[in-house]
C-alpha cells in the first residue's frame, strides 16, 4: 500500500446533489489530476470530499414538492426552480440562527472537523500537508470555518470553534492543530460568492494566511460569465480605508485567476458555474500544486 503524503480536501457548492454524485465528480477530478502529474504520484494523494448538502436537502424536497402541487408550476423551469430554490435555501438555512446551539451552521462544521478526522486516520498522520478546494456556497463555509478556527474562542459565537461548545472532545495538539487546517498549504476557491455575503458590511475582513500557526496561499478563480462566481481583491479596499493593518486584507489575502471554463454550449454564460473541476484551466494550476508539494 502506497503512504499517503497529501490530503486534499473538496467541498462542493450549493444546489440539489447526492452524496454519490459528489463522490464522482472528486474521483473524476482525481484521475484529471493523475493524468498531469502521473500516477505513482498522485497514489501519494488522499482525495477526500467533504459533503454537507443532505442537512438541507429532505426538508428544501419538501417544500418544493408541496409548492409544486399547490402551484402547479410549469415543468419547462422545473430545473431552474429547483436551482433557486435549493441554491439560495442552502445560503440562508447555513447562516440563519448561526449561534444557535445545533444550528445547520454548526453542523455543516461538525461535516468538515469529522472529514479532516477520517483523513488523518486513513492517513495515520495528523501532521499531513492539506490543499483545500471549494466551489461556490463552500468558498464561504470554508472561509467562515477557518475564520472561527483563526480566532479565540471567547470571541466566536457560531460553530465548533465558539466557548462552550462541547462537541470536540479531547484529541491531541496535533489532531486539534490539523482540525483548525494549520497543516493546509493550499486554500483553493471556484465560483466564489463570498461577496454576495459580506458586501453589506462597511468593514471586511479576510482570513489570513499567516495568522499564528497558519502558513498557506490561497488562489481564487472565477469566470467572467459566472454570475456567482466573484473575484476577491477588490473587496481589500473596504478593510484598507477603514485600517492601516492589512493583514486581514483580501488584497493581501488572495491572489485571483480568471479562467474561461466550460465545453462550447457553456464557456460564454452563468452555466460555466458547474464547469470549474472539470476544466484544464483550473485542473492544471491545481495539478502543479499538488505536485509541488509531493515533491
Amino acid at each position: 500500500m502506497v503512504s499517503k503524503k497529501l490530503i486534499v480536501c473538496m467541498a462542493h457548492g450549493m444546489g440539489e446533489i447526492k452524496e454519490k454524485d459528489f463522490e464522482e465528480q472528486v474521483e473524476a477530478f482525481r484521475q484529471q489530476v493523475g493524468k498531469l502529474i502521473g500516477s505513482r504520484l498522485n497514489a501519494q494523494v488522499l482525495y477526500c470530499p467533504v459533503f454537507f448538502q443532505d442537512i438541507f436537502q429532505k426538508q428544501q424536497s419538501a417544500v418544493f414538492e408541496k409548492m409544486d402541487q399547490v402551484g402547479r408550476f410549469d415543468w419547462k423551469w422545473t430545473f431552474l426552480r429547483k436551482f433557486l430554490l435549493f441554491g439560495f435555501s442552502d445560503a440562508a438555512g447555513y447562516e440563519s440562527h448561526a449561534s444557535v446551539g445545533a444550528s445547520e451552521y454548526e453542523r455543516v462544521q461538525e461535516r468538515i472537523r469529522d472529514a479532516i478526522d477520517k483523513a488523518c486516520g486513513l492517513v495515520g498522520n495528523d501532521s499531513t500537508e492539506v490543499l483545500v478546494i471549494a466551489q461556490s456556497l463552500g468558498t464561504q463555509v470554508l472561509s467562515n470555518y477557518i475564520w472561527d478556527a483563526q480566532q479565540d474562542s471567547a470571541r466566536v459565537h457560531s460553530g465548533i470553534w465558539r466557548s462552550g461548545y462541547a462537541g470536540n472532545g479531547s484529541v491531541s495538539t496535533e489532531r486539534e492543530a490539523a482540525r483548525r487546517l494549520k497543516t493546509m498549504r493550499y486554500f483553493l476557491t471556484t465560483g466564489c460568492n463570498i461577496p454576495i455575503f459580506i458586501a453589506g458590511k462597511k468593514r471586511i475582513q479576510a482570513i489570513k494566511p499567516d495568522a499564528e500557526g497558519y502558513h498557506f496561499e490561497w488562489h481564487n478563480y472565477y469566470d467572467k460569465d459566472d454570475v456567482l462566481g466573484w473575484p476577491l481583491q477588490p473587496l481589500g479596499y473596504f478593510y484598507d480605508v477603514h485600517s492601516n493593518d492589512v493583514d486581514a486584507s483580501y488584497r493581501k489575502a488572495v491572489a485571483d485567476h480568471r479562467i474561461n471554463v466550460g465545453n462550447i454550449f457553456t464557456s460564454w454564460n452563468p452555466f460555466c458555474h458547474t464547469y470549474y473541476w472539470s476544466d484544464k484551466d483550473f485542473i492544471k494550476p491545481t495539478a502543479a500544486m499538488i505536485e509541488n508539494l509531493l515533491k
